[in-house]
């Protein structure tokens, strides 16, 4: 089981391909800690954010912790889809990095 894994998606998330963002993430899921990072969407549709919903539960599930790293097209629909910040949120994947390496027992080096 690797410790983290980082999982890059580029161009737009909407209701044609949202459900392959979930399967793919949840396929690569066998780590301690996973990074979505969604910084270079251009467009992040509603179905999308139900796609972070379901890795969220998943990631529950199996005792991984997670972040998102959204760009301004998820930031945008994450105010208005999670106006308290539930899902867990950085603005790097650097700094997603540093807030998972406590939980999953890596080094800071």
């Amino acid at each position: 089981m690797s410790p983290v894994a980082i999982v890059s998606a580029n161009g737009d998330i909407d209701g044609a391909n949202a459900g392959f963002l979930t399967e793919y993430v949840v396929k690569t899921g066998h780590c301690r800690g996973m990074i979505v990072d969604l910084s270079d969407l251009g467009f992040f549709g509603t179905e999308g954010f139900l796609a972070l919903h379901r890795i969220s539960v998943n990631c529950a599930r199996a005792g991984i912790g997670w972040v998102v790293v959204p760009g301004g097209a998820v930031s945008r629909l994450l105010g208005i889809c999670d106006p308290h910040g539930l899902l867990p949120t950085n603005d790097t994947v650097d700094r997603a990095l540093a807030t998972l390496r406590p939980r999953v027992g890596l080094s800071a080096s």
